[in-house]
């Protein structure tokens, strides 16, 4: 800020070390007589005299600019994740998260606080109802989700009731704190299923019909032949599958 913004911001913190007998802690953008402009984190404290009067006011200064800048930075490149992302620290508080974290869970964001313990977390939003409204029926238990997240193992996949399809994975740190990252797996699981009836409808079909099919893989082994060869040769599955078509007969 400008000479006049810094002292009179400097007076009210001074005055308030005085009123208070306190100390206090900022941080605050000043411009410094390099002419750039610089975050410091101050501290202002009292000094007493013997008999408890506030007699002076001391102050202590840290330049954090580059901390600062590279705060910035990480911020970005966090925002940037496509999936839905969360840190917890070694206390297993909420220290950075994503907008993306939160993505249709927007009463969620409005509980969950920095700071705040996952169990915390977990509970509130319990309290308030929202996991009943944000899982499908036979969600998991406050317990059951705690012990996951404090164990992170294998990736496990959650449902909601608007329908959409979430791929959990969390991870211990280097340092002892626990990631989370929240996939949308919504479309991959339509295509998943659009495959399995196209292939249901495939079998049916191949079932029915009075010819036979088969299907062959990338080495042109068999993978799949339809039940009207197995009733007309009399073999099985285990005398085909994996074969090629010279290994067994000529069509």
């Amino acid at each position: 800020g400008s000479d006049e913004e810094v002292r009179t911001l400097n007076s009210q913190d001074e005055r308030r070390v005085i009123e208070t007998g306190r100390a206090v802690l900022f941080e605050r953008l000043i411009r410094l007589n390099d002419g750039k402009q610089h975050w410091l984190r101050v501290s202002k404290y009292p000094v007493f005299d013997s008999e408890g009067n506030v007699t002076a006011i001391g102050t202590s200064a840290q330049d954090i600019t580059e901390q600062r800048r590279l705060e910035t930075l990480l911020h970005d490149a966090v925002e940037r994740i496509p999936d839905g992302f969360a840190l917890y620290d070694t206390d297993d508080r909420l220290a950075l998260y994503n907008e993306n974290f939160f993505k249709g869970r927007e009463e969620i964001k409005d509980i969950v606080m920095l700071g705040m313990t996952y169990e915390e977390q977990l509970r509130a939003v319990e309290e308030r109802g929202l996991r009943e409204k944000y899982h499908r029926t036979g969600h998991m238990t406050v317990e059951e989700r705690l012990r996951l997240h404090r164990n992170p193992g294998e990736p496990f996949e959650i449902g909601l009731p608007n329908g959409r399809e979430l791929f959990i994975t969390e991870f211990r740190t280097n340092a002892g704190g626990i990631g989370s990252i929240r996939t949308d797996i919504t479309r991959l699981k339509i295509i998943e299923e659009e495959l399995r009836q196209s292939e249901m409808r495939f079998r049916d079909f191949a079932g029915a019909a009075s010819d036979w099919f088969w299907e062959t893989n990338h080495e042109h082994r068999f993978i799949y032949v339809s039940e009207r060869f197995y009733n007309l040769t009399g073999s099985g599955p285990k005398d085909v599958i994996g074969l090629r078509r010279a290994d067994r007969m000529k069509f």
